[in-house]
């Protein structure tokens, strides 16, 4: 079965490791990230805000609180960047692969994270 992705954009000053943060819960998250995102190619390194990626849909359990932290900033409509968390505002459109918005039933666009 091939793996199910969700598509996202990043925030200002973002690297990878505050993507995996936000997206999976850890740090050790980023090796998935750049598995899934060739074209980042550090853990370290900003990654220009605005740039469209790619996550698992299915968080994978990585450690023992990983999936835990990862509901909790989904829920919360956290973002961490750089090493400190903010709330997301705005939020931000959910993206098919080809980069158009996913659509709701109302036609509106599917926003990130339970901010429908």
């Amino acid at each position: 079965m091939a793996a199910k992705y969700k598509y996202y954009i990043t925030a200002n000053r973002q690297t990878p490791i505050d993507i995996a943060m936000t997206r999976y819960g850890c740090a050790e998250g980023v090796v998935q990230l750049i598995a899934d995102n060739p074209f980042i190619t550090s853990p370290t390194d900003f990654v220009a805000p605005g740039t469209r990626y790619r996550v698992l849909t299915t968080v994978p359990e990585i450690n023992t609180t990983n999936l835990a932290v990862a509901k909790t900033y989904a829920e919360r409509g956290t973002l961490v960047s750089t090493g400190t968390m903010r709330r997301r505002t705005p939020p931000v459109a959910l993206l098919n692969e080809d980069g158009t918005p996913l659509l709701g039933e109302n036609g509106a666009p599917l926003l990130n994270q339970n901010q429908q």
